[in-house]
């Protein structure tokens, strides 16, 4: 019965109620300290298990479990199986969510239930009971005395005594100790209940077992040889103190280790000491390579490797006095053995010097090494120079000249050779060239055998080369090559002239002359550049006599140029008309055109393209479209209206001006398609009232095709029937031209040769200096003949009578073999009061007609047989 089971009463039943229970409480309390305690120890932070008796029949089951903890005297957990809402619970100030309540099996004896609590604090350290209720069996009660054992925290391993400054525990170095050296190592336990023990272990060997708590009554003793265990007192910790000493190399990476344990539950607490020492090296080695002599420039793996070093000594290798930095450095894992590798690259210089390998340490004795001599194979070094009593800065064409080869070489070098720019030199005693042992003679120098000189020295090594000198040779001027030696030019254009000449030293001035087939003229130092490198004259013919060559000399300290440069001075022209014209990739709006170019005029050029529309179009006024071609004459020509007609004109321009314009027509009136396409007949034309034909649209002439109606042949029928044409009027040409020309060798030379030395005259001066005009009829056929020879009279394509000398038109293209003269009279001299004719151009002789001559300048029978003959031979 407990007291919730009470229904209220009132008076003096009350008190007796709760006098019973009070009486019941007690005596339950005294039977409670009759019953055994179990033991259950745990480790803070870990886990435990309270066992509770809650064995039962199969026909009953537990009502009620009640756990408390002393002194508390309410539960701190609870399983009741009366409530519906809420079977298990727990203190949240005590247990938490840390206890956790696993019931054994009834029927099997001996297995409790269990309150399984984690995360354990030494505040969980206490007398537990369960107390059980069952519906039908009577309450069992279990007690169980929880301890918690709190480990040690760890270990501090001090130098010396107690009252020293820690070092610190969990692993570390103690040293570095020299040989010889005694050491004193406490170790002091940190925490810990109930109180731990502390040992010293070497390696797998224990050294002391016990935990004292007051010093020893009588002195320590060693448990090994060379280590000292004493216990001191512990002032509250406990603590350990271990002297070790002398030190020998033995004790090099010794392992010391403290341990503090209070509980077999968990591991101890430890620190490792691990004893360091500085060693000096037993010995330095070098180990040359195998393939020796070393040879210079090539790489050698040299060793050196120390011994019994503590720590690995710092290894150097010298040459001389002379660091080398190219090298290894490698340990063995016990720190026994210090290698170094060094790629070694000799020198020349090395020959003869020592490759040592120098280790130092933190002990004594601080550094010790190993040497070794080198000899070393090396490519001669070579040296050049000029002879002593040689001037190199004033060294001219036809001087003498002698170079000096100092040799250094490891073996001795077995010959000396010499080049120029890269050339063997080749001894020729006949042509100045004397090689003799380490000397090079150069006599008669001339100016080509300026440039570098170097020797080679050769051994079994190799090749040495010496450095170059370069030789200087002073000479009179010469032209300098690549440059530009023809100049096309139109009459009154200017011509830049550049002279480039080559000189040592440079050049001071210039001279200039024009030469022609008839003289040759000095050019004044006022006219050109004279003192700078190019000299530039500016020429501008103004007759065909000024072409001609123009000759440049050059003139400096060694002397005047021996051969002149030559620049000719040719005519320049427009170019000509493209040719071949042809269209292709046509469409609706866009044509193709694609031309030959034809000659340039001895100039760049590049091509024009103009398309005029030959319709009037819809807005009014004519269509023009305009397209460049800059390389050649191809056009990709687009723009063009559809259903239209236009006429192309190409043409080609250089800085002389444009050519003439080859004319091509496109349609796509009444086409496949409306696709343009080259028209193959004439133009439209109309016939006005006035009875003129005349094109339909406003068309410059020169582009108008007469209409031939249905009997209008297609244009490629009209070129064929030129083609024949021309071709059957060059044939007559050409016999023309071998008929006179035949006829005219012998004294045609002559003739023309007289021709040049007349002096031209206007038409009706030469025939009133002749004694023609105004004569009687009785002239002298000598007159005749006079007249006739005169070269005014052969003008092609005018009157006899005619007044007006021909003047070649500006930009005209004129042969430049043939350079006319200025004429003069019979009699040397220029006619008095007549003005001096411009040069006459001679043409073939086809191109000249002539008209009957007047009644009163009819010749006699016999000056006439002559005069035909004079004719036939111009």
């Amino acid at each position: 019965m407990t007291l919730g089971d009470l229904i209220p009463l009132s008076g003096v039943a009350m008190w007796k109620v709760v006098i019973i229970s009070v009486l019941t409480a007690v005596s339950n309390c005294l039977e409670i300290k009759r019953i055994p305690v179990m033991a259950v120890t745990g480790v803070t932070g870990g886990e435990v298990a309270l066992p509770c008796d809650v064995s039962h029949p199969a026909n009953d089951a537990i009502y009620l479990m009640l756990w408390f903890r002393e002194p508390l005297t309410t539960p701190i957990y609870r399983l009741d199986e009366r409530s519906e809402t809420e079977t298990r619970w727990s203190d949240d100030l005590v247990l938490g969510r840390r206890a956790s309540l696993e019931l054994g099996s009834p029927e099997v004896s001996g297995s409790p239930a269990v309150l399984r609590v984690t995360s354990l604090t030494s505040s969980d350290q206490g007398l537990y009971t369960c107390r059980v209720d069952f519906r039908l069996q009577p309450t069992k009660t279990t007690r169980v005395n929880l301890t918690v054992i709190v480990p040690p925290e760890g270990v501090n391993i001090v130098g010396g005594l107690w009252n020293s400054a820690p070092r610190g525990g969990g692993g570390s170095v103690a040293g570095p100790y020299l040989l010889g050296d005694t050491i004193i190592l406490t170790c002091v336990a940190r925490g810990g209940t109930p109180p731990p023990v502390v040992l010293w272990h070497l390696g797998s060997h224990l050294l002391d077992a016990h935990m004292e708590s007051s010093p020893p009554q009588a002195p320590p003793t060693p448990l090994l040889p060379g280590f000292l265990t004493t216990v001191m007192p512990s002032e509250g910790k406990a603590f350990n103190t271990l002297t070790l000493g002398p030190l020998t190399r033995s004790h090099l990476l010794q392992e010391l280790m403290c341990e503090a344990s209070n509980t077999n539950l968990t591991g101890p607490a430890a620190s490792t000491l691990t004893i360091d020492m500085n060693l000096p090296p037993l010995s330095v080695k070098i180990s040359p390579p195998a393939d020796l002599p070393l040879k210079a420039g090539r790489e050698y793996l040299v060793g050196c490797q120390v011994l019994g070093a503590r720590p690995p000594p710092t290894l150097t290798w010298w040459t001389g006095h002379q660091r080398v930095l190219q090298a290894t450095v490698l340990t063995s894992e016990d720190s026994n053995v210090t290698s170094s590798r060094l790629m070694l690259l000799p020198r020349s210089q090395d020959h003869g010097s020592s490759l040592r390998c120098i280790a130092e340490t933190f002990a004594s004795p601080a550094t010790m090494e190993d040497s070794w001599h080198l000899d070393v194979h090396y490519v001669p070094k070579v040296r050049l120079r000029y002879g002593a009593s040689l001037d190199a800065e004033s060294v001219k064409e036809g001087d003498d000249v002698y170079f000096e080869c100092f040799v250094e070489a490891n073996p001795p070098a077995s010959r000396i050779s010499w080049r120029h720019d890269n050339w063997e030199i080749s001894q020729n005693v006949s042509g100045g060239v004397i090689l003799s042992n380490q000397t090079l003679v150069l006599q008669r120098l001339l100016r080509t055998q300026a440039g570098q000189y170097s020797c080679y020295a050769h051994n079994t090594e190799g090749v040495g080369t010496s450095n170059t000198l370069t030789l200087d040779v002073k000479y009179a001027p010469v032209c300098s090559p690549g440059q530009v030696t023809s100049y096309a030019v139109e009459r009154y254009e200017d011509a830049e002239v550049t002279c480039s000449v080559e000189a040592n030293p440079v050049q001071k001035s210039f001279q200039w002359t024009f030469n022609n087939t008839a003289d040759a003229i000095d050019v004044p130092r006022g006219r050109f550049t004279s003192s700078s490198n190019p000299s530039v004259i500016t020429y501008t013919p103004m007759t065909s006599l000024d072409y001609g060559t123009l000759l440049c000399w050059a003139f400096n300290e060694i002397g005047t140029q021996r051969e002149p440069c030559v620049f000719h001075i040719v005519p320049a022209g427009k170019p000509e008309p493209p040719w071949n014209c042809t269209v292709s990739g046509v469409s609706r709006t866009s044509v193709r055109v694609g031309c030959e170019a034809g000659n340039s005029g001895g100039l760049p050029q590049h091509f024009l393209l103009q398309a005029t529309s030959l319709h009037h179009h819809h807005q009014g006024g004519l269509h023009h479209l305009n397209f460049t071609g800059s390389v050649s004459p191809e056009f990709y020509v687009t723009g063009l209206q559809e259903g239209g007609k236009y006429q192309l004109v190409v043409r080609a321009v250089n800085d002389k001006g444009t050519s003439s314009g080859t004319l091509l027509t496109v349609t796509s009136i009444g086409t496949n398609g409306s696709l343009y396409q080259v028209h193959d007949g004439p133009l439209e034309a109309e016939v006005r009232e006035s009875g003129q034909t005349s094109v339909t649209q406003d068309i410059p002439a020169d582009r108008v095709e007469t209409h031939w109606g249905p009997l209008a042949l297609s244009s490629l029928m009209l070129g064929a029937l030129g083609m024949v044409s021309g071709l059957l009027l060059l044939a007559v040409l050409v016999l023309v031209f071998v008929t006179i020309r035949s006829s005219t060798n012998g004294g045609g030379r002559r003739r023309i040769a007289r021709l040049r030395t007349q002096q031209l005259l206007p038409l009706s001066e030469t025939l009133c200096h002749a004694g023609v005009v105004g004569s009687s009829e009785s002239g002298s056929s000598a007159h005749y003949d006079s007249l006739l020879l005169s070269p005014v009279l052969l003008l092609p394509g005018k009157q006899l009578g005619s007044t007006k000398q021909p003047q070649p038109e500006r930009g005209s293209q004129a042969d430049p073999d043939l350079i006319p003269l200025q004429e003069t009279s019979s009699a040397g001299a220029q006619v008095e009061g007549t003005p001096a004719a411009p040069p006459a151009t001679l043409l073939p002789p086809h191109e000249y007609s002539y008209e009957p001559i007047p009644a009163h300048l009819h010749l006699p029978s016999s000056a006439s047989s002559v005069s035909q003959h004079h004719l036939s031979q111009v």
